[in-house]
């Protein structure tokens, strides 16, 4: 679920379910000797928050406005060969 631009209790909520998520995956991975146990649930977690924040960043920068490039839709050339 997203969260609202500026709704920053529901962030800090959803943050801290997936804090606990993975605090729980943590501990079953020492319980089990198993290092990669739940990865792709970690994996999906953080990848889901990162996204989140980069929406909200981009509907309202404030003061990270200044540390911001615009977008870009254009994809790099190879350098051509030879």
């Amino acid at each position: 679920m997203r969260t609202p631009p500026g709704n920053y209790a529901e962030l800090r909520r959803r943050l801290a379910r997936a804090a606990a998520i993975l605090e729980r995956l943590e501990s079953r991975r020492r319980t089990s000797g198993d290092p990669h146990l739940g990865s792709n649930i970690e994996r999906l977690a953080i990848q889901r928050e990162l996204d989140d924040l980069a929406t909200e960043i981009r509907a309202e920068p404030g003061p990270l406005a200044r540390f911001l490039t615009p977008a870009v839709g254009v994809r790099r050339q190879r350098p051509s060969k030879g």
